[in-house]
């Protein structure tokens, strides 16, 4: 497996407000967990399309293993259109410039502005095609975590 598209919770889902808060540290650390395994088997690009919460935190995390792995894996952002964090607040568009100015790849699907959402349809639909696996990080929540085994 050489592609990965990595997705999850954006971070009010998971009841995240800031960067700082400390539950990002342990989000973090369980996604290297299950990353790295990947890696070692020679995961070549991991690919999110730039949301905030899991995607981001997941590209930090690739750039943390490919300092262990020696430049593997590779982070491509690929966005589902230009511009999509034109309306966030502004220190959530400088974490996020400053998460996708490292990536080696940066591109967007269409090359305008949001238009409508079957923007980001085609976007789900060229992953699909385009990437060897996805890993969507989700939490258990309360109620489904004491249900389960």
């Amino acid at each position: 497996m050489k592609v990965m598209y990595i997705t999850g919770y954006k971070p009010f889902e998971y009841g995240i407000f800031k960067n700082d808060h400390e539950g990002v540290t342990y989000i973090k650390k369980a996604i290297k967990q299950r990353l790295t395994p990947f890696v070692e088997e020679g995961l070549e690009w991991v690919i999110i399309t730039g949301q905030l919460g899991t995607e981001l935190w997941a590209a930090e995390t690739a750039y943390e293993l490919r300092e262990e792995f020696g430049g593997r894996p590779q982070v491509g952002v690929i966005t589902p259109y230009l511009n999509q964090e034109e309306s966030w607040k502004e220190d959530n568009k400088e974490y996020y410039e400053s998460v996708i100015g490292r990536a080696d790849f940066v591109g967007s699907i269409y090359q305008k502005p949001y238009e409508g959402p079957h923007q980001l349809k085609m976007k789900n639909e060229y992953l699909v095609k385009k990437v060897m696996q996805c890993f969507c990080f989700m939490m258990k929540r309360e109620k489904e975590a004491r249900n389960s085994p």
